[in-house]
């Protein structure tokens, strides 16, 4: 097992530079993509850059990120979260109802499958 440079303070094997980027002088040859917390990738608002070069602050809650604004509505993800969730409950219990409906009249169901493929193959 490798132990990590000094830069890097997780000491965990999978945060280690595959390159050399201990030297200060090759730090700024690095990519900040897989070197983030280095301190020429740092950003001036004190966060640091995502895979995508963004400075983001991870002390702050990703709950209110802002997607987009609809007039002065302002859809956050927490908005859209919830959003989906609703929508995936009311979905799962109109299934279920409908379900135990067609299980109580299964045999009405069958008797007029019947009689539907019996006039059909009258009719043809």
């Amino acid at each position: 097992m490798k132990q990590c440079a000094d830069d890097f303070t997780d000491n965990r094997p999978e945060f280690c530079p595959i390159v050399s980027c201990t030297v200060k002088l090759d730090q700024p040859r690095c990519d900040c993509a897989k070197f983030p917390r280095l301190d020429h990738c740092k950003c001036t608002n004190g966060g640091i850059k995502n895979y995508q070069g963004k400075c983001i602050i991870p002390d702050t809650p990703w709950l209110n990120t802002e997607l987009f604004k609809i007039g002065n509505l302002k859809i956050t993800t927490a908005v859209l979260g919830t959003t989906a969730i609703v929508l995936i409950v009311i979905g799962g219990i109109v299934f279920l109802c409908m379900s135990i409906i067609a299980y109580r009249k299964r045999k009405a169901i069958a008797s007029g499958a019947r009689r539907a493929s019996d006039y059909v193959r009258r009719a043809s």
